[in-house]
């Protein structure tokens, strides 16, 4: 059926006002929405800039909450939770232009944070360190790429990719005495990609440590985890691939999976995406084995099994904040370690839920200023790289 709005139909401003407010009032059609899609994706720079401050905040309040409202959803939907998401977002996106925000809740208008501020807090990127048995330390952001060593025909090698290899030349000749210990940590402000000598892949998160062998030559691939990590574990059927934490075992022949273990976060969890784990607490006899969707939560000296999105338990590794109901407090552990600030939440305010998707990419500001859209109650200052957030 041809449609009138395909390439090249741009409808003027005040039509977009009026399908904007429609969209708001949850009173906008089918066919609307399908004109409102087609001028998103032809979008050029023609913005609407004709709303005072006073409006463009008070729609940046309204459609939080309009948005936060059309994604709750009770838990027998939750399988569904990812598209919601993903739809809810999007018409966000294409609002938030129309009006002339340029961005996710984000405005060009006086914020509590300076230019100069702002300015001198940085998004993560690829950072690391690799520290071998004998204490030789590489600090891996500040090499070039290509072979850092070579022990026992175990190449360890950075390449273009921003990943550290550990790759097996003479897989024969390994001698288990000459097989140290390796292990590569992150920084605040940093994440980074290992390919271990089996072939398993790991995507380190911030303020993270994982210690392994430069080669598996026991009878299982042992390897120890602070913080957190996604792992696609090479299949070895004789040889179970084993994640030890400072609260359980995670026992595995071949999967995806993602630990969360940060020792300052009162709970630990086991997201599974793929195959099937072992799941052990070290504070009781607690085993389970975890299907695709579940994951387990230990804290508080209790082990639970709940469902989870695996879009969301996997975000920070594509580059994405994801906060689904978290607390304040919650939230900003995560923001300080990508941003590397000192984050200090008043006690008044830390436990108010927060729902917010914004790229890891961003200033730190924009990441701020959506958070404070969660409640009428919170504020922040930026002072150097110390952040407040503070009750209103």
């Amino acid at each position: 059926m041809y449609s009138p709005f395909i390439m090249t139909y741009k409808p003027n401003s005040e039509r977009l006002k009026y399908l904007a407010d429609k969209w708001l009032a949850g009173t906008i059609s089918t066919e609307e929405k399908i004109e409102f899609d087609e001028w998103y994706l032809s979008y050029e720079d023609h913005l609407v800039e004709d709303f005072s401050a006073e409006r463009l905040q008070a729609i940046e309040s309204e459609l939080y909450w309009s948005i936060q409202a059309k994604a709750e959803m009770n838990q027998s939907e939750q399988h569904h939770r990812a598209y919601h998401f993903k739809k809810v977002w999007y018409w966000a996106a294409a609002i938030l232009v129309i009006i002339g925000i340029g961005g996710f809740f984000y405005t060009q208008q006086q914020t509590p944070a300076t230019t100069a501020e702002v300015a001198i807090i940085k998004p993560g990127s690829e950072r690391g360190n690799l520290r071998l048995g004998d204490q030789q330390a590489y600090n891996l952001d500040g090499l070039k790429n290509g072979v850092l060593e070579n022990r026992d025909g175990i190449e360890i090698v950075k390449t273009k990719e921003g990943e550290v290899s550990y790759i097996l030349r003479e897989k024969g000749a390994l001698n288990p005495k000459n097989i140290i210990e390796s292990s590569i940590s992150t920084p605040n402000g940093g994440q980074y990609k290992i390919q271990l000598s089996d072939g398993t892949r790991i995507w380190l998160n911030a303020a993270s440590e994982v210690k392994f062998p430069i080669a598996f030559v026991e009878e299982q691939r042992v390897v120890e985890l602070q913080g957190e990590a996604y792992f696609e574990v090479a299949k070895d059927r004789k040889r179970p691939f084993i994640v030890k934490t400072a609260k359980e075992k995670v026992t595995v022949l071949g999967t995806h999976f993602n630990v969360n273990a940060y020792r300052e976060e009162a709970v630990s969890k086991v997201s599974l995406l793929e195959g099937k784990v072992q799941v052990a607490a070290h504070q009781s006899d607690y085993s389970t084995r975890l299907q695709p969707g579940q994951q387990t939560v230990n804290g508080s000296g209790t082990v639970r099994v709940e469902s989870f999105n695996p879009e969301e338990s996997i975000a920070w590794k594509n580059g994405d904040f994801v906060f689904n109901n978290e607390t304040l407090e919650q939230v900003m552990l995560k923001v300080g370690r990508w941003y590397d600030v000192n984050v200090e939440v008043d006690p008044s305010i830390a436990k108010i839920q927060i729902w917010a998707s914004i790229s890891k990419s961003e200033q730190i500001d924009k990441v701020l200023r959506l958070v404070q859209l969660a409640s009428d109650q919170i504020t922040y200052r930026i002072e150097g790289r110390r952040v407040y957030m503070m009750a209103k």
